[in-house]
Formats: C-alpha cells, sequence, structure tokens
C-alpha cells in the first residue's frame, strides 16, 4: 500500500450528515478518518429499555408501531441478547462466525427520526441470515488512519490454512486492527483481521487464522474504501459470504437486491461490485439491483410493492442498518421492520437473504454510540433468526 497520502482528517460524524449516501468528495483512494467514540465494554447481562416517542397499539397477535417526530433527549431504546443455532449443507464449508457478546447498558437518545413508516411484528417464518457483523466482520469497523480506497499486497510465501502468520512484499501502509481481503484457494474472497506488523510480516487476528492455503504471489488487500463503505474487493467477499450462507441456492432464479448503497452503483468508484460478484456466482439467475444509497428500513418498506412485489422473486437480499443507526433507529424498531420486511418476503413465497448490522464507530445524529447501537441491531436480527426456528 504505497499510495498514502493525506487530505485531512474526517471524521465518523461528518460521514453520519450524509449517512451510507457516499456523498464524501474523495480526490483520492486514499484518506484518513478519526473515530470519534471508544467501544462499549462486554458484559453477560442485558437490559431493556422501552423507547419514548413510539407509539405502540397491542392487539394479539400483531404489534403495530407508528414511529413519530420525538425532541432529543426524550427517549432510550432496548437492548437484546441471544445465542447462535445455525447450520449449513455438509458439503459446503461454514461461514467463519464469532458469537456475539453483550453490551454494557447505555442509555440512548432519539433524535428527530426521518424515517417514518408502520410495521406489524407478524409471525415469520425461517429465513437465512447473514452474520456479516461477528462473522465476515469480525466486529471492525474502520480504524483510524486505514488507508481507504483499494490497495495490494503481494505474499511472498506459501501460508497452509489457519496460517496466523503472512510474509509479505512490504506492510507500509497496513495497520494492526484492520480489515484485508484475500482470494482463497477454493476461489471465494474472505476477510481478516490484520494483528501484529513486523518487518514484511503480519499475524492474522481472527478466527483460527486465514481460512485457506494462500500460495506466494497471491495478494491481500484493505476492505474499506471508506468508514462506511467496503471498496470493491470488499464487496466480492460480502457477496461471497452471503452465498455461502444461503447455500444450497436453486439455480436459475430470480434475485431482487433490496438495500442502500451497499447494493446500489458507487457514486464514488461507478461500480456494483456487489451485483457483479452475485452474477458471477449465481450464472444463471436473474439479479435484479434495487438498492437505493441512503435507504433505511422504512425506505425498503415503503418502496416494497413496487420495487420488489412487481419482480416475483424467488429470492430478495436483505440490508439496511448503516443509515438506520446514523438516523437513532432503536433497536427495538429496527427489529420490528426487519420483522415486518422479511414477512412481507415470504408472502410472495420468497426466500429472504438478510446481512445483519455493519460494525460501526462513532455518534449518531442524536449523539447516539454507533458501536452500541450496531450491535444491538446485530443482536436483534439474533433474536428474529431465533424466534422463527420455533
Amino acid at each position: 500500500m504505497n499510495n498514502l497520502f493525506s487530505v485531512g482528517l474526517l471524521t465518523i460524524s461528518i460521514i453520519a450528515l450524509n449517512g451510507c449516501k457516499e456523498s464524501v468528495d474523495l480526490s483520492s483512494n486514499t484518506y484518513r478518518a478519526s473515530q470519534s467514540a471508544s467501544a462499549a465494554s462486554n458484559s453477560n447481562s442485558a437490559t431493556s429499555q422501552n423507547a419514548t416517542g413510539v407509539i405502540i397499539s397491542t392487539t394479539a397477535p400483531v404489534t403495530v408501531v407508528k414511529v413519530v417526530k420525538v425532541d432529543e433527549n426524550e427517549a432510550t431504546q432496548s437492548n437484546t441478547t441471544g445465542s447462535d443455532s445455525e447450520t449449513v449443507e455438509d458439503n459446503e464449508q461454514e461461514p467463519t462466525t464469532t458469537q456475539p457478546t453483550e453490551t454494557n447498558e447505555v442509555t440512548e437518545t432519539v433524535a428527530v427520526n426521518t424515517a417514518s413508516c408502520e410495521a406489524e411484528a407478524t409471525d415469520i417464518n425461517p429465513f437465512v441470515r447473514v452474520q456479516l457483523h461477528y462473522g465476515l466482520m469480525f466486529d471492525t469497523p474502520f480504524i483510524n488512519d486505514e488507508v481507504g480506497g483499494l490497495d495490494s499486497i503481494k505474499i511472498t510465501e506459501d501460508a497452509p490454512q489457519n496460517s496466523t502468520i503472512l510474509k509479505l512484499e512490504s506492510t507500509i501502509g497496513l495497520k494492526s486492527g484492520q480489515l484485508i481481503t484475500y482470494l482463497g484457494t477454493d476461489g471465494f474472497n474472505r476477510v481478516a483481521k490484520v494483528g501484529d506488523i513486523s518487518a514484511n510480516q503480519i499475524t492474522v487476528a481472527s478466527g483460527n487464522g486465514i481460512e485457506t492455503d494462500l500460495k506466494a504471489g497471491s495478494v491481500i488487500s484493505n476492505f474499506y474504501h471508506d468508514p462506511t463503505h467496503p471498496n470493491n474487493n470488499g464487496y466480492k467477499a460480502v457477496a461471497d459470504f452471503g452465498v455461502r450462507s444461503a447455500f444450497p441456492i436453486v439455480p436459475n432464479q430470480k434475485h431482487v437486491l433490496l438495500g442502500d448503497s451497499w447494493f446500489d452503483t458507487s457514486e464514488s468508484t461507478g461500480t456494483t461490485a456487489f451485483e457483479d460478484q452475485l452474477n458471477s456466482r449465481l450464472s444463471g439467475s436473474t439479479i435484479i439491483n434495487a438498492g437505493i444509497g441512503g435507504n433505511t428500513l422504512c425506505d425498503l418498506i415503503n418502496r416494497f410493492e413496487s420495487d420488489v412485489a412487481t419482480q416475483i422473486p424467488q429470492y430478495v437480499w436483505i440490508n439496511s442498518s448503516i443509515n438506520d443507526y446514523f438516523n437513532d433507529v432503536s433497536a427495538s424498531d429496527y427489529k420490528t421492520r426487519m420483522q415486518f420486511l422479511i414477512g412481507k418476503v415470504q408472502a410472495l413465497g420468497a426466500t429472504a437473504i438478510v446481512y445483519d448490522s455493519a460494525p460501526a464507530v462513532g455518534t449518531s445524529f442524536g449523539g447516539n454510540d454507533l458501536t452500541v447501537l450496531s450491535n444491538r441491531y446485530a443482536f436483534a436480527l439474533l433474536e428474529l433468526f431465533e424466534e422463527a426456528q420455533q
């Protein structure tokens, strides 16, 4: 990563001004960002707080939630917990995941929420949960002074599966704790977390080391393009992880990608890396990209009939979290809205493939700790996943 230069410090709070719309104008593929909040410490206990400013009327067996505008400092939100129980087919390698751990109780402010919609927490059937937060991304957001854009470094010695040491031609630009991507010998793009860095060598601090053999001459690259978006290789890894999580996928089917800028055409690169990777993995299938940058779950719900139902798909890929937590959507509302959206997908007879939240650091519009809120989103989807199995 030798193309380093600085275009100034950019805080996560500046990114928050436009959420996940990719509105930050970058003059190069390298810049720096500063973190504005420290990660919450973990504990084994959980608390639950009901948000004020959310009108909840219960008429068994459903809960109708109407989100209304409230003043700042008016509400708190709930925390969730659970344990994982996913399995995959015997002939497919299970994606590497890390079990979530609870965060300490944190009081959260609910700011004026521009994402308003009605959602019913009706019963849903099992769905595919893609463990983005604690699985593929190892609970690791973009870190301070990390290189953005896309840059690659060559591996100089063969590294067997589960190796925790990678020999490189250079370590310039690498930061301890950042995410990297690599193409495994199985053909899937994968992610690892950098540990210690020394002369032309790094350790792998995630999982049990690298997940497949790596040959000398292959490359690693950084994962993030900027604090809220992967680069092209990062998106390839996100797509591949989804395919592995949803295995087996029936061939020659219609898929709709319903989400935010992670699915949409990138404003900064002009590419649709996630969609392109799915097309390469699901040859013969029809991929319809309904991703729109800046969307929240409410936006996905509000345009579901026009953008999804009319397509009569067999699979619907759902990704929404970044714009929700920047807009101070509580974990309880996030869960209800996601449950409602999954129900709408299943009512079409389609399979819902749902990514949980992307890791975050910094503060939201209302001053909430994004680390805590993004963690709680992951727990909320875990709860939905477990409830759907019952």
